[in-house]
């Protein structure tokens, strides 16, 4: 990237590692600055402005576009210290994308208390970047710091479920509001317990979400990587007949890039006898609550 927001040599300090592994989550203000959040604003906007030429999105509909790996212009962020080079701080250089969680996400209603992975076998790191101004009551993240461990998050989870805890309210015992301004990142482990709380306001985000290898010693890499292939193999670009990756994506990687997707390659997700998809394969798609 031509230009930084606030980034030291590296990306997190030891003591935000520290807080990453016992809370879960870290809030790193100011890290994109203002003609960065321009320039992924003008590819958010572009791609939702493809779903809503087929119909304006209503008060209260979410929407969502991706794979942002089939966006050129998004690419360079991709690669950048700040995504790539954080996710290879936090779980190493073999860290693998989840290239169907990676998008740009408009979201117009509330999302009560959820955690976005349950797998403790393929532990999952999710990045946002935020491109408006949210607050407590409209729209910013509130998490339950330490409920990533995986008994913690299985007892809030049977919490939510039995009613000992109101999923649809914020007001849950220890809940922390982590407001954001344009070029704010967050990054928290999948298995976090999160929420949004919001009248029906447009706000808009970049996810990217990366794997990391198994903590088991019995999972070696082609365990891991059949792990890997099961969310690929239901992948709706897949399933519809194309590879995963672009020519563009392809041609244009360095070294890290490659080692985010060498796992799905191996595995016969770049196949050249299938089409290579483009932006207008883009998975396009909308939510009512």
């Amino acid at each position: 990237m031509a230009e930084h927001g606030t980034l030291p040599s590296r990306v997190l300090t030891d003591d935000q590692l520290r807080q990453l592994d016992a809370l879960g989550y870290l809030h790193l203000p100011g890290l994109f600055t203002p003609s960065e959040v321009a320039q992924l604003s003008r590819v958010h906007n572009r791609l939702i402005g493809k779903i809503e030429q087929r119909r304006a999105l209503a008060a209260g509909e979410s929407a969502g576009a991706g794979p942002l790996l089939l966006v050129p212009d998004f690419l360079p962020f991709f690669d950048d210290d700040r995504i790539c080079g954080l996710a290879e701080e936090i779980i190493g250089a073999d860290s693998v994308v989840a290239p169907t969680l990676v998008r740009a996400v408009l979201q117009g209603h509330a999302n009560g208390w959820h955690a976005d992975g349950q797998l403790p076998a393929l532990p999952g790191l999710k990045i946002s970047i935020f491109l408006d101004e949210v607050g407590p009551d409209d729209g910013c993240l509130t998490v339950l710091p330490g409920s990533h461990q995986a008994q913690g998050s299985a007892a809030y989870r049977q919490a939510f479920l039995a009613g000992a805890l109101p999923s649809d309210q914020r007001s849950v015992p220890g809940a922390v509001s982590l407001p954001s301004r344009p070029g704010d990142l967050q990054v928290f482990w999948r298995p976090l317990w999160h929420s949004t709380w919001s009248p029906p306001r447009r706000r808009r985000q970049i996810h990217v979400s990366f794997y990391g290898r198994p903590p088991y010693p019995a999972y070696d890499d082609a365990m891991w990587h059949y792990l890997l292939k099961l969310p690929g193999c239901q992948d709706l670009l897949w399933t519809a007949g194309y590879r995963l990756f672009s020519e563009h994506f392809i041609s244009t990687a360095g070294d890290r890039r490659l080692r985010k997707v060498q796992p799905y390659l191996d595995a016969g997700f770049g196949d050249p006898r299938r089409p290579a998809p483009t932006e207008e394969q883009l998975v396009l798609s909308r939510d009512t609550v």
